[in-house]
């Protein structure tokens, strides 16, 4: 496969070999393309039809050249912001950190936007030359590889796997780490409000660390990319990509929030990768009823291991786990059961509760087994027991495996008692008052209720207001329904400010408000106020 970039054009070439069954169907990449071309062997065009997002070529050929353009996609609503030393400015930005940019000095893919591969060889490992290159002395930086100009490589993958992958180039910077436990290669497209050398020899030191914690005898080579872009500050995404994690930023600075975020991405190597729940024979993968899971107990390790790394200061891991009571105590779903729940993910708010569901569990069980077994055990016995059942089965476990591993520790009765008031009815939304060891104390909270009070998403794509709740804090501003969206920047968090520009009857009108309504009371927790950190550090007594 061949990737070239220069002058704000992407030019890929795919050639596949087999029988004339494995290349006759393509699934094409996501991303508009122009100039597509197939050819065979002997570069002879071959006829084509394409339906939806599938190439046929007809079958009888061994030998399928593809070639395209890739288009760039329409401009999403533009982003107005500001900095304290220059004029306010207007970009088109796309928040989604799998959205495709292509601009005429750089470009950010994923692969299943611009990538074709025959359906047949999605799963299949097979020898696959890959030559990425691009113009002008640009970084070249891929998941299989980082150069200046071009990178070449020879990958015993599967199609699938080269589809997972992140394209990048343009200009930037990059770094390589080389450990016992494994290599690392970092880079950087644009430059970040912090040092990305440093950040990429946390990381990579913190996925050694991740290493040992599962015990792992096999650690691939993984990458480590930041894309920046104009997006307001506070806006990241985190991504998991094939062998690392790709992290699109403004301004921001590597804090908590990133860095738990980027942990929580290189669980996902183990937790959601090596093991995974879900029958073998299952018609439909029942993702959402084991988000939980997948995406809450990968939340717990990464809080805990960057703890035990310390990479996460007292009062950093206690907001995190506030962060979670607080989605519990706030959602407008927190009292639906979780099958309701699952059926409903796509719903705002829905995916975020089941991820602070499983991850409050995992703090639940970790304190009742500490307790039980004075100390000696834990629930990473849980974790790290699951992870070897998975090696030894080299495939999916059972949706149970979780729910018998604690049962195994603390008996039936409590661990039903457990699994049913905070995951499966959500009925428990506290913690134990030491649940988080003796450097922790519990007090009540009021938590501000996250509100948007229209619907974000919906209006970026139909570029004009939709949804405004008519008693939400937007309509309170003064936002309508069918207002023209000029620039939409609402933050994740109820104590910033939503800023919207709109346009109506010609003129241009700036909403501002916080995206709340109203406070509700919770559990928190916060260090012990006689305890200093280093105190809490010299306790000790949970790693």
């Amino acid at each position: 496969m061949q990737i070239a970039f220069a002058a704000g054009r992407l030019h890929v070439r795919v050639a596949a070999t087999g029988s004339p069954d494995d290349v006759r169907f393509w699934n094409l990449g996501q991303s508009a393309v122009e100039r597509l071309e197939v050819r065979d062997a002997n570069e002879r065009g071959v006829p084509f039809a394409i339906e939806g997002k599938v190439l046929d070529t007809g079958g009888g050929q061994t030998t399928i050249v593809v070639s395209y353009d890739v288009v760039a996609p329409p401009g999403p609503p533009p982003v107005t912001f500001e900095t304290a030393d220059t004029a306010p400015s207007t970009v088109h930005i796309d928040e989604d950190a799998t959205a495709l940019q292509l601009e005429p000095s750089r470009f950010r893919a994923v692969g299943e936007d611009i990538v074709a591969v025959p359906a047949q060889l999605e799963r299949k490992p097979l020898p696959i030359a890959l030559d990425v290159r691009a113009s002008d002395g640009a970084l070249v930086a891929t998941s299989f590889g980082i150069a200046k100009d071009r990178v070449t490589r020879t990958l015993q993958i599967s199609a699938g796997t080269l589809r997972r992958g992140a394209f990048l180039a343009g200009p930037g910077g990059r770094a390589e780490f080389d450990a016992p436990e494994g290599h690392d290669e970092a880079a950087w497209l644009g430059y970040p409000a912090f040092d990305p050398r440093a950040v990429s020899a946390e990381v990579a030191g913190f996925r050694g660390f991740l290493h040992e914690y599962f015990k792992d005898y096999d650690l691939e080579p993984a990458t480590l990319f930041f894309a920046v872009d104009a997006r307001p500050r506070g806006h990241f995404r985190v991504l998991r990509r094939a062998s690392g994690v790709l992290v699109t930023l403004g301004s921001d600075p590597y804090d908590a929030s990133m860095r738990v975020w980027v942990a929580h991405e290189l669980v996902h190597a183990w937790i959601g990768e090596r093991v995974w729940l879900g029958e073998i024979d299952q018609v439909r993968p029942r993702e959402a009823e084991t988000s939980w899971f997948h995406e809450g107990v990968t939340r717990w390790i990464a809080r805990e291991q960057l703890s035990r790394a310390g990479l996460l200061v007292s009062d950093e891991y206690a907001h995190e786990v506030n962060r979670l009571l607080a989605i519990v105590a706030t959602s407008r779903h927190a009292s639906r059961p979780l099958k309701d729940l699952a059926a409903d993910r796509a719903v705002t708010g829905v995916a975020a509760l089941l991820v602070a569901r499983g991850a409050l569990l995992a703090t639940l069980e970790d304190a009742r087994i500490r307790e039980a077994s004075h100390g000696a055990r834990s629930f990473d016995d849980v974790v790290r027991g699951l992870a070897t059942l998975a090696g030894e089965r080299r495939g999916p476990l059972p949706e149970s495996a979780p729910y018998d591993a604690v049962v195994a520790e603390l008996g039936e009765a409590r661990a039903k008692e457990d699994f049913d008031d905070v995951l499966t009815f959500g009925r428990r939304t506290r913690l134990p008052d030491n649940a988080l060891g003796p450097c922790f104390e519990s007090r009540e909270v009021a938590y501000d209720v996250y509100d948007a009070g229209f619907d974000v998403v919906a209006s970026r794509a139909a570029h004009a207001i939709v949804g405004v709740d008519p008693k939400g804090p937007a309509a309170l501003a003064g936002l309508r329904d069918r207002d023209v969206l000029v620039s939409v920047e609402v933050p994740e968090r109820a104590e910033q400010t939503a800023k919207i520009e709109v346009e109506r009857s010609g003129k241009r009108v700036v909403v501002s408000y916080r995206p709340t309504s109203g406070t509700k009371r919770g559990q928190g927790f916060r260090r012990k106020p006689a305890l200093t950190e280093e105190a809490c550090k010299k306790l000790a007594l949970r790693r």
